[in-house]
């Protein structure tokens, strides 16, 4: 005798072949078998990894540009968000990146001129936009007395 298993209890992953995965949910993702969870969960972390590392110019460029992100990724490997071999292969990366810096610099001032790469300076280290949050609604409050009842307005009211 076959069971069978209504479909929404099924994983909602599609191969490239549009062939649907027929195991069932995980109990910890609203639509996908715990393997195809996983490799979603994975997927994610990976893009906010790439944004966090990424610089203020949004290239490497400069010396600022590859110690912005060198930094970042100290981070996130003390806070164990990425795994330790990755942190060496980008590390790596990283020198071999440094290496070519004084190129990159050459060849912007020779097709552009000096003006160009000083440019190219303050692109990378032009300051994060810093916004405030904004302050809350003026709120009045009035303290009491231990009895309850509130005091007269002229006791210890102020406005936050």
């Amino acid at each position: 005798m076959k069971r069978t298993t209504s479909v929404s209890s099924r994983c909602t992953f599609r191969n490239s072949r549009n062939f649907r995965c027929r195991m069932l949910l995980s109990d910890t993702h609203p639509s996908l078998c715990p393997y195809h969870a996983e490799l979603d969960e994975r997927e994610r972390s990976a893009e906010e990894i790439s944004r966090e590392l990424a610089t203020l110019s949004g290239e490497i460029k400069t010396a600022s540009d590859l110690n912005h992100t060198l930094g970042k990724l100290f981070n996130l490997l003390a806070k164990n968000r990425i795994d330790r071999r990755q942190a060496h292969t980008l590390a790596y990366i990283s020198q071999l990146l440094f290496f070519t810096l004084r190129g990159v610099k050459h060849e912007i001032q020779m097709a552009r001129g000096p003006e160009a790469w000083e440019q190219t300076l303050l692109k990378s280290l032009a300051p994060v936009p810093f916004n405030p949050p904004s302050p809350p609604p003026a709120t009045q409050i009035q303290l009491g007395s231990r009895s309850g009842r509130p005091l007269g307005r002229s006791h210890f009211s102020f406005q936050l």
